[in-house]
C-alpha cells in the first residue's frame, strides 16, 4: 500500500495585472502572454513552498519527490520558489499550460507559441534561481515535455478544462507506479477544474493567486504476497483527504442544477441505446460538448478503457455545468493600452448557487493582488477591470 500524496498549485501574482509596471516592461513586446510574477506574486510563492515543505514533514505524510510545471513563465517561477523550500527536480509540461484562447490570449496568436522557448526559459530562471534543477536533455537543455501539442486557437474552454483533468490523471497516476508524490505547479482553471472532478456536486467559484489543493491517499500498488504490480488506480474515483488553502471558495450545486444534470446524463446514457424506438434526442450542446472533452481527452491518454471513465466522470460532476473561467488575460490589449471590452465579461460568467462558506484568508497565500496604490485613470480604469475579474 502507498501513502501518497499531491498538491496542484496556481501561479502566484502575475505582472500583466498591474498595467502601469506590464505596459513599460521590456518583455511585454516579445512575451505579451508570458508574464512574469510581481514582487508579491514571488513571496506567496516561497510561502507555499515553506506550507509544503511542513505538510511533508508532517507524521504520517509523505515526501513529495517531483515537481511538474506549466512552461509559462509565471508558473516556472513559482517552481522555482517552491523547490527553494523543497529541493526537487522541475519538469515543464505544456499540457499543464494557459487555455489558448481570447481570453486567456492577447493579440494575434492562432498557431504561434506563447511561451518562452527552452533556452529563453532557463535564461529567465537563471538569475534568480541559480540552484534551480531542472529535468533536461542528453544535450543539457531544459525539457518542455509535449510542445508540439500547441491547441488551435481559440480552444474549447470545456475541453481545456479536460486537457487540465485528464494531465493531472496521468501525472498522478505515473506518479503513483514510480512510489512518488507529485506537485503540479499551473494556472487558475486547472486548480478549478481537478477540485471539481474531485468534489463531484459542487463548483470552485474562486481561487486565488497561489492557491493550492493538497490530496492524500492509500493506494494499491502490488498485490498482496505477489511480486505483481497492479495496474494504477483511477485518480478522480479515489478517496482523498483533500485540504484546500485560504480563499478557495466551493459552491453547492441547487437542487435544480443537480436535477438537470441528471436529466442530461440520463439523455447521454439512452442515446447510446441503439434503437430504433428510443425517444431520447442529446441537444446540440450536449453532442458538441462530448465530442470535445473526448478529443481533449484522447489527445493526453491514449488508453480508451481510462477515457471513459474520464469521460463519465466529468459529466456526472458539475465542473462542467456552467463552469465559472478563473483566468484572465490582463487588462492591456497588444498595444499596450488599456482594454475595456471585456470589463464584463468576468461579472457575466458568473452563476448562482449556495456558498459553502469558504471565506478568504489574510495570508499572503490566500488573499487577492494588492493592487497599485497610485491612481491615475489608467490605475483606476484597471482597478475596475480587476475587481470584476477576481471578486
Amino acid at each position: 500500500m502507498l501513502n501518497q500524496s499531491f498538491a496542484v498549485v496556481r501561479h502566484g501574482h502575475r505582472l500583466d495585472h498591474v498595467p502601469e509596471e506590464w505596459k513599460h516592461h521590456p518583455d511585454r513586446p516579445k512575451h505579451p502572454n508570458d508574464t512574469p510574477l510581481t514582487e508579491e506574486g514571488f513571496s506567496a510563492a516561497r510561502e507555499v513552498g515553506k506550507r509544503l515543505k511542513a505538510y511533508s514533514e508532517e507524521p504520517g505524510y509523505p515526501k513529495f519527490g517531483v515537481i511538474v510545471c506549466s512552461p509559462y513563465l509565471r508558473c516556472a517561477q513559482t517552481a522555482c520558489c517552491i523547490a527553494e523550500s523543497l529541493p526537487l527536480r522541475i519538469r515543464f509540461d505544456l499540457c499543464l499550460g494557459e487555455i489558448f484562447d481570447a481570453t486567456a490570449m492577447r493579440g494575434n496568436v492562432a498557431g504561434k507559441r506563447q511561451h518562452r522557448s527552452a533556452t529563453e526559459l532557463e535564461a529567465a530562471l537563471k538569475h534568480d534561481f541559480p540552484d534551480a534543477q531542472f529535468v533536461r536533455t542528453e544535450d543539457n537543455e531544459l525539457v518542455i515535455s509535449n510542445e508540439k501539442k500547441l491547441p488551435d486557437f481559440p480552444e474549447p474552454f470545456d475541453g481545456a478544462l479536460m486537457r487540465f483533468c485528464a494531465k493531472v490523471h496521468k501525472l498522478v497516476r505515473q506518479a503513483a507506479s514510480e512510489l512518488v508524490s507529485p506537485i503540479i505547479v499551473t494556472h487558475g482553471d486547472c486548480v478549478s477544474a481537478v477540485l471539481g472532478m474531485l468534489y463531484g456536486d459542487k463548483q470552485v467559484k474562486r481561487v486565488p493567486m497561489a492557491g493550492y489543493a493538497l490530496g492524500n491517499r492509500n493506494v494499491k500498488v502490488m498485490k498482496k504476497d505477489a511480486n505483481t504490480v497492479l495496474k494504477p488506480a483511477d485518480v478522480y474515483g479515489q478517496q482523498w483527504d483533500l485540504r484546500l488553502s485560504d480563499g478557495i471558495e466551493l459552491v453547492q450545486a441547487s437542487h435544480e442544477h443537480l436535477e438537470r444534470r441528471h436529466s442530461n446524463m440520463d439523455q447521454i446514457r439512452h442515446s447510446m441505446i441503439k434503437s430504433a424506438g428510443s425517444a431520447y434526442e442529446l441537444t446540440p450542446r450536449s453532442v458538441e460538448q462530448r465530442h470535445t472533452i473526448s478529443f481533449a481527452a484522447r489527445n493526453i491518454v491514449d488508453d480508451e478503457e481510462v477515457v471513459g471513465k474520464l469521460i463519465k466522470k466529468a459529466q456526472n460532476t458539475e465542473f462542467l455545468q456552467d463552469p465559472d473561467r478563473i483566468s484572465y488575460a490582463g487588462p492591456l490589449n497588444a498595444d499596450g493600452n488599456l482594454d475595456t471590452s471585456r470589463q464584463n465579461s468576468a461579472s457575466s460568467q458568473r452563476t448562482g448557487g449556495k456558498s459553502v462558506g469558504v471565506v478568504p484568508g489574510e495570508s499572503a497565500i490566500a488573499k487577492d493582488y494588492t493592487l497599485a496604490k497610485r491612481q491615475n485613470s489608467v490605475a483606476r480604469a484597471a482597478c475596475e477591470w480587476l475587481c470584476r475579474a477576481f471578486l
